[in-house]
């Protein structure tokens, strides 16, 4: 590739800012007015503005503004698709004069010169036809030749003969014809704009026409201009001068042409490198140039706003004189109006202390013309008297009043007409002095009104003017502050190009630091490398010994499975063995009071036993046959029965009331048998095996509460019942009309009937639904049956088996808190506490026995009497204390037993433990209001109950007395009524036939009248 073909190719695509170019794909022609990077696309783009409306924008794009045209006159293009545009002469010129050649490398040099003679020689007349031929000309900056890589991969080697090259530089030219006429324009320009800088010494701006007309801008401007013009020429020369070099060189050493190839392309890029420096330096100029006529816009705005400021200034000064001028007339009237106003106010007050006299006057002759009228009336009445008197006396003398009572007469009318003519005429006074004194008061008013609205309105005139005054003053202070701001500005300007100077030396500072950057990077890759291969290798390792954790964790995860297994298998061994212990106390304790003389009857027995149960069979299958019968005769009498008898109240629900009550207690009974048939005792009684080896303390537990709250729903049945039998019919009936609420509790208890069936009663089992019947029963008791008679034997029987049972409760529940405990120094507190606690239970206990004795059986003629209802109080209230004290050392062995559970090698508890799960226990169920210890509360309770029992035991003592005869004699009232409805049903059936008999008389009498017929 030739020389001439490198320069070319190097200028061809240096398309300015202010060139007139015609797009190549759409055939338009237009101004060149933006090169460079946008923000919309990556790469270079060029921005046209369009002779035709053809265009796609107004030179703003995504927001931001690239240059400014019309709309639809801008377009941004790439650089391959425009083509410079010059006019016909100084394309031919320049045509004429790079006549390209086809002899060689030898010729390009001769090209070049001819290229620096053409720019050294500009003439007028390409000068005025190129000004001609240009657009409305814009901003126009020259721009450094653009690096092009497409002309370094142009550049092939170039091996063999002359005629080779020959035929590569001809190549080249006529590749480069149709480029011809841009790049002479191109040329040609640049000579014009010499010669324009030389002669004038002028640039216009095309970008900013309005920056134009600053004349003082111009000699700046032109002076960069041509130092950038310049520097594009002298870039042309020291091209030449390198190539000429390159020549001698080439020639001097006798260069092969590889080498030669190679050193061209070396300097070729130097070349381009110093290319773009030029150009990143040219850029920044154009910055420093936008700044600086933007700074010059400023200064220039800020002048003709200091003169309009000046102006301002003085016409406010005026104005501000005008209205001091007027704010003192304001203020010399508002005197003046106070003046007078001051003697208004004085007059007003005269006026209306007038008024309040002439109104007090007014009043005094008011009260004093009422007081005239009620002497007028009195004078009128004595008058009358007086004729009458008169009438009385002239008809006793001849009937005439005398002349002189006549004459006097006159004289009080006449007196007491000029009073009242007096008086008038004082009213009539009065009141048009009123009148006068009113009109002039509203007239007095009205004046002040006005001028109060004159006050107001120069008020208001005077806060304008001082509001306009303000103003003036803050604008005075604005314009004195618009110099400051132009000296700011000018400071700031100063030391933006002085930042501007550290900055580029900052930049020259970070170029270095990128290179030692990436050295630091290439060396920090060779690390990481190295590291990377290092963890790789202890990712490794760590996996392994992962592997070898994992095994190990399994080995004792097994081993661990594998003790529990035994331990669990140990647990239920021992829990087997004490079974088996239990199971040989219950059979071994028999034996000990049967001789051995019994021994042989031990097969009999079996028989015997073996018959028993057939027996049983025989009679449960034989029971089974009864209760379908008895169901079946059930149906059949209901079926006679009247439709009144299964109505809600009637005789259906009486006897089905009577029946309930005796149902629940034998049900409770059962199942109290089961309880205890399930969870069994063994003599010795509760042992610590019991409690740390086996679950049987909370299944005794279990089992004692149980039982007691059935002992309890038996005591609350059984005086229901007793009470149904004693009660009026009346009060039957409306416990009949409950028979459904009655009869759905008792699906409560079969629950735990069904229980049974399945084998699921455990001590885990809920006893929440035998204490809802028990609140349901105590309930309906207290709303029912509180005024009515009872059987006091059975009640009393019931009350002590309820009581008895929740002290066995208690009694097992301290030995089994004793059994908890270990055999330490600080226990002998706590288990003294619990042995005085056993004695008062045992006591009790005693007591409670003895008093079961002395009361009357249901056969027996005796009675308590005197039963009150205090004592029953007061034995539901022991029951209650009793119970409570229970559930306190029932909860406190559970929480003990939990904490067991948890450490399976413990002995026992301590006793601080201990003591505080009883104390936890006590405030969970007591909730004591007062700081009241569990010891004071444990021992006061059961004082108060052993005193109680033994009162109870004197009392069944003092009160039995035989039973009198209209308790022997006492029906139930579901007799009475079974009574009553019999009579009914006899008297229905004897009114029955006494209607069947007048129906057949009166059959027998219609028979004998149709016979007489």
């Amino acid at each position: 590739m030739s020389y001439c073909s490198l320069f070319v190719l190097l200028i061809r695509n240096n398309v300015r800012v202010g060139d007139r170019v015609c797009l190549t794909d759409k055939r338009l022609f237009g101004i060149v007015a933006y090169v460079g990077t946008t923000q919309f696309s990556p790469g270079k783009w060029i921005g046209v503005i369009l002779d035709e409306p053809k265009g796609k924008n107004n030179g703003l794009v995504q927001g931001k503004e690239y240059f400014r045209c019309e709309a639809s006159h801008g377009i941004f293009v790439r650089p391959a698709q425009v083509q410079l545009i010059e006019n016909e002469s100084v394309t031919a010129e320049n045509s004429k004069t790079l006549k390209p050649s086809i002899s060689g490398l030898p010729r390009a040099k001769s090209d070049l010169k001819s290229i620096k003679k053409e720019i050294a020689r500009p003439t007028a007349t390409s000068v005025s036809k190129q000004t001609s031929a240009r657009e409305p000309q814009l901003v126009f900056k020259p721009r450094p030749f653009v690096k092009q890589s497409a002309s370094l991969e142009k550049v092939a080697p170039a091996e063999g003969s002359v005629s080779d090259k020959e035929r590569m530089c001809q190549s080249d030219v006529v590749a480069l014809d149709d480029h011809q006429e841009v790049e002479d324009a191109e040329l040609s320009r640049i000579a014009e704009e010499e010669k324009d800088h030389s002669c004038s010494g002028e640039l216009v701006d095309p970008k900013r026409p309005e920056v134009a007309d600053l004349n003082d801008d111009h000699h700046q401007t032109t002076s960069e201009g041509k130092q950038q013009r310049l520097s594009v020429s002298k870039q042309v020369a020291l091209l030449e001068r390198e190539i000429n070099a390159a020549e001698k060189q080439s020639a001097s050493l006798n260069m092969s042409e590889g080498v030669e190839l190679e050193y061209l392309k070396s300097e070729v890029k130097d070349l381009s490198e110093k290319l773009e420096t030029l150009r990143a330096k040219r850029h920044e100029d154009k910055q420093k140039l936008i700044d600086y006529e933007r700074c010059k816009i400023q200064l220039q705005q800020l002048a003709e706003y200091k003169s309009g400021m000046v102006e301002v200034h003085s016409e406010l000064q005026k104005q501000l004189q005008q209205a001091k001028k007027e704010a003192r007339e304001a203020i010399e009237a508002r005197e003046t109006y106070s003046e007078e106003m001051a003697g208004v106010s004085e007059a007003i007050e005269m006026a209306t202390l007038d008024k309040e006299m002439a109104e007090e006057r007014a009043e005094m002759l008011c009260q004093e013309l009422e007081v005239m009228k009620d002497r007028v009336r009195e004078l009128e009445l004595e008058l009358e008297i007086l004729k009458n008197e008169l009438n009385e006396n002239g008809a006793s003398s001849c009937g005439a009043p005398t002349p002189f009572q006549i004459k006097q007469l006159e004289q009080q009318n006449e007196r007491m007409k000029e009073a009242l003519v007096k008086v008038r005429d004082l009213s009539v006074q009065e009141r048009a002095t009123n009148e006068r004194l009113n009109k002039e008061l509203g007239v007095l008013k009205a004046e002040m009104a006005e001028l109060q609205k004159k006050y107001d309105r120069l008020k208001l005139a005077e806060e304008d003017f001082e509001n306009q005054i303000t103003e003036l003053k803050d604008q005075v202070d604005a314009a004195v502050g618009a110099e400051e701001m132009v000296e700011h500005l000018t400071a700031k300007n100063l030391s933006l190009e002085e930042e501007l100077r550290a900055l580029m030396e900052t930049i020259e500072d970070f170029e270095q630091m990128r290179v030692v950057d990436e050295e630091l990077q290439e060396s920090s890759r060779e690390t990481e490398k190295e590291l990377r291969m290092e963890l790789d290798r202890m990712h490794g390792q760590i996996t392994e010994l992962k592997q070898q954790l994992q095994l190990a964790n399994s080995r004792i995860a097994d081993r661990e499975s594998t003790i529990g297994k035994f331990r669990q298998q140990t647990a239920s061994l021992l829990e087997q063995i004490q079974d088996y212990k239990d199971q040989l106390s219950i059979l071994t304790e028999p034996k000990k009071n049967i001789s051995n003389e019994n021994e042989n009857l031990i097969s009999d027995r079996s028989v015997l036993a073996t018959s028993r149960q057939m027996a049983e069979l025989v009679d449960s299958q034989l029971c089974k046959i009864e209760l379908e019968d008895s169901r079946r005769e059930n149906q059949f009498l209901r079926i006679f029965f009247s439709d009144d008898f299964a109505n809600t109240g009637g005789d259906s629900d009486c006897i089905m009331v009577n029946l309930v009550f005796k149902r629940l207690i034998e049900k409770a009974k059962l199942l109290i048998e089961y309880v205890n048939g399930i969870f069994p005792r063994v003599p010795q009684g509760v042992q610590r095996e019991h409690l740390f080896l086996s679950h049987k303390g909370e299944q005794w537990s279990y089992s004692l509460k149980f039982i007691y709250y059935l002992y309890c729903l038996i005591s609350v049945l059984r005086k229901c019942e007793n009470v149904l039998n004693r009660c009026s019919v009346e009060r039957l009936n409306k416990v009949a009309q409950l028979r459904s609420e009655i009869t759905a509790q008792e699906r409560l208890l079969s629950y735990y009937f069904n229980l049974l069936k399945d084998n699921n009663l455990d001590e885990n089992t809920s006893l929440r639904n035998v204490e809802k019947l028990l609140a349901f029963f105590k309930q309906f008791c207290e709303t029912n049956y509180t005024a009515e008679q009872f059987d006091s034997n059975a009640v009393l029987i019931d009350m002590l088996s309820s009581l008895l049972s929740v002290v066995s409760w208690l009694q097992f529940e301290l030995e089994r808190a004793k059994l908890y405990l270990t055999d330490t120094s600080g226990s002998e507190k706590l288990l003294q506490l619990f042995n005085k606690m056993s004695n008062n239970v045992g006591d009790m206990e005693q007591f409670l026995v003895l008093a079961k004795t002395k009361v009357p059986k249901g056969d027996d003629d005796l009675v308590v009497d005197n039963i009150s209802s205090h004592l029953l109080n007061s034995m539901s209230e022991s029951v209650l204390a009793v119970e409570n004290l229970a559930k306190i050392l029932s909860q406190c062995c559970a929480k003990a037993a939990s904490q067991a559970s948890m450490l399976p090698d413990v002995e026992g508890i301590d006793a601080p433990m201990m003591e505080e799960f009883l104390n936890d226990s006590y405030l969970e169920i007591m909730r004591p209001e007062k700081d009241e210890s569990i010891e004071s509360f444990f021992q006061f309770h059961l004082k108060n109950v052993v005193q109680y029992c033994e009162q109870l035991c004197n009392t069944f003592d003092e009160n039995l007395k035989k039973k009198s005869a209209e308790e022997k004699q006492q029906f139930p009232p579901i007799l009475e009524r079974a009574h009553i409805r019999k009579e009914n049903i006899a008297e229905c059936e004897r009114l029955r036939k006494e209607i069947e008999k007048k129906d057949r008389d009166i059959m027998e009498i219609k028979r004998a009248l149709k016979l007489k017929v």
